[in-house]
Formats: C-alpha cells, structure tokens, sequence
C-alpha cells in the first residue's frame, strides 16, 4: 500500500513539473524585414524575457503576402500558441489568419488589419488620423496652395488605404493645393526611381508626402542629385532613431517634419500572455503618436 501511495504522488509530481517545464511558443509573422519591423522584433524579445518558459518564432514575408499565407499556415502546423501577425496584404493574408484563429489559436493583428473579424485584438496607430495630421501640416506650410506628391506604400495594406483616406479627407478642402498620388514599395531605392520620374514631368513640385521615412528619404536624394532638395517640402512617417532615420533627417534638415509612428514591441508578449490566461482585453489598442519637429526633438 506504501509502495502504491509513493508510486501515485510521483506520478503526479513529474506531472506537474511536466506542467510546469511546458513552453509557450509565439509566433510572429511580419510583413517585412525592414528597420522599423527589426526595432519591433527587438522589442518583442524584451517583452518575452519578462516570462518564463516563453518562446518566440520570428517569420518575414518580405513584402510577399503568398509567402506570408504559407509561413502563417506553418507557424499553425507547429502548434504555436498564439499568433501575432502583420499582414502583408489585407485580402490575401486574411483566410490564413482566419485558419488559425478558427483552431482556436487567439491572433494579434499588430500594425495592419486584415478583411475579416476573425482575429483577438489590434494593436497599432490610428492611421486615418495619421493621414488628417500631415495634410494639415502640409497645408498649414504651403498656406494653401501648391503641388503635393504622396508616395504610398504597397497597395493593399490598410496603413496604405487609411493613412490615404486622411490625407486626401483633407486636403479636400484645399482646392488650390493639387495633389497627385504613386504607389510604392516602402524602400529608398522604389521611391528615388519615382521622384525622377515624377520630377520629370512636373518639376514644380513644392511638398512629397511618404507614407514612410524611407520613401520621403528616397524622393530627397532623388530631388538632391538634381538640385532641388532646398526647393521642395518633405515629409515622412516613422520617427525611427539612428543615421538616415526619422528624427537624423529631420535634425539635419532634410526632412521639415516625421510623424513618429510607434513601435511598441515591448507590449505584445505582455498582451499575449493576458489573452493565454483568459484575461480580458480591448479590441483595440491604440498607443499614443505624435509629430517630430525640428523644434519639437525627443531626447535620445
């Protein structure tokens, strides 16, 4: 009877300790790799050294939604816990998030939605409002009148769509402010090919709004390698730290203004573990933004 009794509660101490030693896994499946995707992944792994037996598996589409779909429907094989996904395309990446959180794996949106409910929470700026503050700094600098280019991001993700959706709410009610709008890809190098080009047709261009740093930095050096950085107006959003960032371009100079758009990281493990214990969260989370300045620069 002893040997049974010490049988049974050893039994049930490897079963706890088994409880105890099981790892949760996160995945994170981001759209791209690029600076502002890397301070949030740094930032991801800060939040997840605040828990114990937390794993985090990083993934990146690079910008392609069908990678996407398949390296979120992988993630879902590997019997991840929770998902936390910045899609790519709001269409395409959508029936993928849709799988999982039908397995009943809770999703994070972070950054950009998708087409469908079916997802725990949103977390990220409020990108229509985004787009209303930059037309009217904008319109406030040209007092009303000139030729603005907005160089968007990739068609068909909802920071593109919304941050539009402002911006154009706006300067609506600037008849003699023209403006004329060109998709891009969120790089340097897409946006410089099209400020030549734009450049070309109509040199009078007085203000560039890119829906990120990186495309107002590209239409810059564009404007600089024919010597018009000095004649016209840019404008950027992100509000990154380092060389060739945000806040570098708008000291320097470059930039008359760069709406910060937060990153935030650090608050999605926490969010995750509160959605794994059954906690109660918003539906969406909105964390505070601002314009940067020339005189309005943040300590670093």
């Amino acid at each position: 009877m002893k040997i049974k009794l010490i049988l049974v509660a050893l039994n049930l101490l490897f079963t706890f300790a088994s409880c105890s030693d099981r790892r949760t896994v996160i995945g994170v499946s981001q759209c791209s790799n690029d600076t502002w995707r890397q301070k949030v992944n740094r930032e991801i792994k800060i939040g997840q050294y605040k828990y114990k037996n937390v794993d985090v598996s990083f993934c990146s589409a690079d910008n392609n939604a069908k990678r996407q779909v398949q390296q979120i429907d992988s993630l879902v094989e590997s019997n991840v816990d929770l998902l936390i996904v910045a899609p790519s395309d709001a269409s395409t990446v959508a029936p993928a998030v849709e799988r999982a959180y039908k397995k009943g794996i809770p999703v994070i949106l972070f950054d950009r939605k998708i087409d469908s409910d079916s997802y725990t929470t949103y977390v990220g700026a409020d990108n229509v409002e985004i787009g209303r503050v930059m037309a009217r700094f904008i319109a406030d600098k040209l007092h009303g009148k000139g030729r603005v280019l907005e160089i968007a991001g990739l068609e068909g993700s909802t920071p593109v769509e919304e941050r539009h959706k402002g911006f154009v709410e706006v300067m609506k009610r600037y008849p003699n402010i023209v403006t004329t709008t060109v998709n891009g890809d969120w790089n340097v190098d897409g946006a410089r090919k099209i400020m030549s080009r734009c450049l070309a047709n109509d040199p009078n261009i007085n203000c560039v709004f890119g829906h990120n740093d990186a495309e107002a930095l590209g239409a810059w050096e564009a404007a600089k390698a024919v010597g018009k950085e000095h004649d016209i107006m840019f404008v950027g959003i992100d509000g990154l730290p380092g060389e060739r960032q945000g806040i570098d371009l708008v000291k320097k100079g470059c930039f008359a203004a760069s709406y910060i758009y937060p990153t935030h990281g650090e608050m999605l493990v926490p969010l995750a573990m509160r959605i794994l214990k059954k906690l109660s969260v918003p539906r969406m989370n909105y964390p505070p933004i601002q314009v940067l300045l020339p005189t309005r620069m943040p300590t670093l």
